[in-house]
């Protein structure tokens, strides 16, 4: 027998696993563009930070600490509000970090 014949006798070709990332061999950086975090290089315009920046840091004690990023649809299987409660009474990792919530 064929090694890959399902019970209705169609072949069924191997799978092969796609690890989860982004393959970076074929990703050029740009050199010119300044990096930092949001602040304005030397010679560049105040366009260059959005509009809606001023907004965003607004929330943010201390925007140079990493983030935690929570993606997710607001739905209540997620548990967004176990995730908000036990960011905000864990003293020590609101300290080493910024927790940022993207509902959509």
């Amino acid at each position: 027998a064929r090694r890959g014949v399902n019970c209705h006798g169609r072949f069924m070709p191997r799978m092969a696993v796609i690890p989860p990332g982004m393959d970076f061999t074929n990703v050029v950086v740009q050199e010119d563009t300044p990096e930092g975090d949001g602040e304005l290089a030397e010679g560049s315009s105040p366009r260059a930070v959005p509009t809606i920046w001023s907004e965003i840091m607004r929330f943010f004690t201390n925007p140079h600490k990493p983030m935690i990023l929570a993606l997710s649809r607001p739905d209540p299987k997620k548990n967004i509000t176990t995730l908000l409660k036990a960011f905000g009474e864990c003293r020590h990792l609101r300290e080493l970090a910024n927790l940022v919530t993207l509902l959509t």
